[in-house]
């Protein structure tokens, strides 16, 4: 399996949370509402998989079954972001950053 297209939606920060991610898996497969958070200790990004409350349960929506595909969802989420960051850093404010950097990128590019 692999990663052929990330989108990255940068939200305001909240409670750590910083963009939403969507991804393609083998031009066959497309997963959203991924969220992207900021590492407590600053040192990268960690991402979760949406889940729904029914009742006092928590059901998980979707999640890898393998820990190699989290892992590559996690680089290229990370190099995506870090594209994102550097690109912001010409733009004067967030609003101007969020109507241009609604990051499509089909990989593998890098």
């Amino acid at each position: 399996m692999s990663i052929t297209k990330v989108e990255l939606l940068p939200i305001r920060t909240q409670n750590g949370l910083i963009a939403f991610a969507c991804v393609e898996i083998d031009h066959k497969f497309y997963v959203s509402s991924i969220n992207v958070h900021k590492r407590r200790d600053g040192a990268g990004y960690r991402i979760t998989y949406p889940n729904r409350k029914v009742g006092e349960q928590n059901l998980t929506i979707f999640h890898p079954t393998q820990a190699s595909l989290s892992k590559e969802i996690e680089r290229v989420i990370d190099k995506v972001r870090d594209y994102t960051a550097r690109q912001a850093e010409s733009l004067s404010s967030w609003h101007a950053m969020r109507k241009q950097i609604k990051t499509f990128i089909s990989l593998p590019t890098w």
